[in-house]
């Protein structure tokens, strides 16, 4: 059986830092870059059941994976110059012979990390079935999002344990003499110690029987952090919206450029967006000191509104005090309408507060036939 332990930062969620769920016991890559470390979203899941990514490997081989996805980041050893090695994906058991691959498949890969308070590491969750690349994947996400990640696996087969399971441990070679060292993967090798045969045996078995809850079938309510059952639309503690037929994330930018400023732009609309001119952009860039972007899927009757909703509501975790928003609505050509821009403008606004009575808002569409259906993507722009 191909397996793989692999160590990160601690967190309830995984699916993104914000008001209620932050990333600890990460050494000091979390030290360093605290909330926008990079496996803050390895339980987050993207897309929709019908979707299907094509992956552009190193060697020009395509990858097509179908369905909702977890997408994971975990931290390699680094060169002298700071550039991450490669996995050593012939490491992994029953992989010998994989000197050359770009990835393996059908791995069962353990997430482990230290909660705080406790003395070792324990399990959070586990992918199954997931494919592990050799070095990190640049990914282009489902809502138009820049991914970056190591592992993969449908989220079906994808199981995240609440806090009150998270409870087998996990062992420190420097400690116990087998378990992780020094990187942040553990390839489980008998030759480490004869106790690690009867340890993976065991971790095993209890995942097959494990009949628990998993939290990937709820979701976080980011308005008062409440557990909310994943198809529930409303908060059943304070109402806030679910946004159960829609997915996104966000991404800090810092302070950006123009010139990089017009290639998100350019990249979310690909030819550019009718009625809005460069002087456009510039009026709305002019004097920003910080940047965020947001990027929503969506699907069914209000695809465009729940999906600008829901970026809007991550752009918020990022900034607060918003001068001016690009906004670009992208459908196919038989559901690209006025109705619907206006209606996800106003959508934004009332998610943007009283701030969002008085914002600049540029407003574009832009057709996009890859998006089947009632689905729509939205980009949100944010210049502070």
């Amino acid at each position: 059986m191909k397996i793989l332990f692999v160590n990160q930062t601690y967190m309830e969620w995984y699916r993104g830092a914000n008001n209620f769920d932050h990333p600890t016991n990460g050494g000091s890559w979390v030290k360093e870059h605290g909330d926008d470390s990079a496996d803050t979203c390895n339980f987050l899941p993207l897309g929709t059941e019908d979707m299907v990514l094509p992956l552009q490997l190193n060697d020009g081989e395509t990858l097509t994976l179908k369905g909702a996805l977890c997408i994971a980041y975990i931290s390699t050893m680094r060169t002298k110059d700071g550039t991450p090695k490669n996995l050593h994906l012939e490491k992994i058991r029953d992989c010998q012979g994989c000197t050359k691959n770009n990835y393996v498949d059908d791995v069962l890969v353990i997430f482990c990390a230290k909660r705080p308070g406790d003395a070792w590491p324990t399990i959070v969750g586990w992918y199954l079935h997931a494919y592990v690349f050799r070095y990190y994947l640049d990914v282009t996400g489902p809502a138009g999002e820049a991914l970056y990640g190591n592992i993969i696996a449908q989220a079906k087969d994808v199981v995240l344990l609440p806090q009150e399971e998270r409870k087998w441990r996990v062992y420190r070679a420097s400690k116990d003499g087998f378990g992780f060292g020094q990187s942040n993967y553990w390839f489980a090798n008998e030759e480490q110690s004869p106790k690690v045969k009867g340890y993976v045996e065991d971790i095993v078995k209890k995942i097959d029987a494990y009949q628990g809850d998993n939290l990937m079938d709820y979701s976080l309510c980011l308005n008062c952090g409440s557990t909310v059952p994943r198809g529930v639309k409303y908060c059943d503690q304070c109402g806030a919206k679910m946004f159960r037929d829609a997915a996104s994330g966000a991404v800090d930018m810092g302070i950006l450029g123009f010139d990089p400023f017009l290639d998100v732009m350019r990249l979310a609309t690909q030819d550019g967006i009718p009625n809005i001119t460069v002087g456009d952009l510039h009026a709305l860039w002019k004097d920003a000191q910080y940047t965020a972007a947001a990027f929503g899927l969506g699907h069914g009757a209000v695809a465009a509104e729940d999906a600008a909703e829901m970026a809007m509501l991550h752009l918020l975790t990022i900034t607060t005090t918003t001068k001016g928003l690009l906004l670009i609505v992208a459908t196919n050509e038989k559901a690209l309408d006025l109705q619907t821009v206006k209606q996800t403008e106003e959508a934004v606004r009332h998610m943007a507060g009283k701030d969002g009575e008085d914002m600049t808002i540029l407003v574009g569409a832009v057709k996009d036939n890859d998006l089947k259906g009632d689905q729509a993507r939205v980009t949100l722009i944010a210049c502070e």
